[in-house]
């Protein structure tokens, strides 16, 4: 606080009582003229003599409670920074956050159609196996069918001989056939008959000219010609129809 002094030169006269500004009453000749403000900031106060002791007592506190906000201001710098860092931590986390978020999205709707594009082709090769497999089993049970019949062929035939006579061209024409009609007859049965046996064997004919072109392979050729009478088709009727019947019960 800044006081004004005024010193009374003259020692003999009475010293004058006056109040300072705390209300004290000073005798020491001096007098003090307060200005009324206490602020360092405000007018200064004049006094007679300076305090000595106080200044620098008062400056080195300023200049401590100076440090002590600039270490504060610092420290706050440096959490400011940390939280601004973090902020920045913070959005890249969100960024990534979401990148990752549109990865999984795009993943996941790729990963659902590549598994319904899998399940569709596992349909598709279900329904071509089951297809195959249905084929293959009919074709099993047809062929199983055939062999058991073929089988059962072979069991009935077992013992099985051939019922129609043969004659010789010599029986034929003392039975009172010519020539020609003797030897159709003959040869006629004879070829009815060995077709007719193999096929009670369950064996399928071989024939020396199956296309008429001389082609051996399996099959039937009677070749027969010539037109001839009743009596000629009537005496081969049992070939014929052994032939026939033999046909019917194979089963290749």
């Amino acid at each position: 606080v800044n006081r004004l002094c005024i010193m009374n030169d003259n020692k003999g006269s009475p010293t004058k009582k006056r109040k300072a500004n705390d209300g004290r009453v000073t005798t020491d000749g001096t007098h003090d003229v307060n200005t009324g403000n206490t602020n360092d900031g405000g007018f200064p106060h004049i006094s007679g003599e300076h305090d000595g002791a106080s200044g620098p007592s008062r400056a080195e506190n300023n200049i401590s409670q100076l440090n002590r906000m600039e270490v504060m201001m610092m420290r706050m710098e440096e959490k400011l920074a940390t939280v601004s860092s973090l902020e920045n931590r913070c959005e890249q986390l969100e960024a990534k956050c979401s990148s990752l978020e549109n990865l999984l999205g795009s993943t996941s709707q790729s990963t659902k159609e590549q598994i319904d594009s899998l399940h569709l082709q596992l349909d598709q090769n279900c329904n071509s196996l089951e297809n195959r497999l249905e084929s293959i089993s009919q074709s099993t049970k047809e062929h199983i069918d055939k062999t058991l019949k073929y089988n059962e062929m072979l069991i009935r035939n077992q013992n099985w001989e051939y019922p129609a006579p043969v004659y010789t061209v010599n029986e034929l024409a003392d039975a009172g056939f010519n020539d020609a009609e003797a030897e159709h007859i003959y040869q006629t049965s004879q070829l009815l008959q060995t077709n007719t046996e193999a096929l009670r064997r369950g064996n399928f004919p071989q024939s020396n000219d199956i296309t008429g072109n001389g082609d051996r392979g399996p099959g039937i050729s009677l070749g027969i010609d010539g037109i001839f009478d009743d009596d000629t088709v009537d005496e081969l009727s049992p070939h014929w129809r052994e032939f026939a019947a033999a046909l019917k019960d194979f089963k290749p």
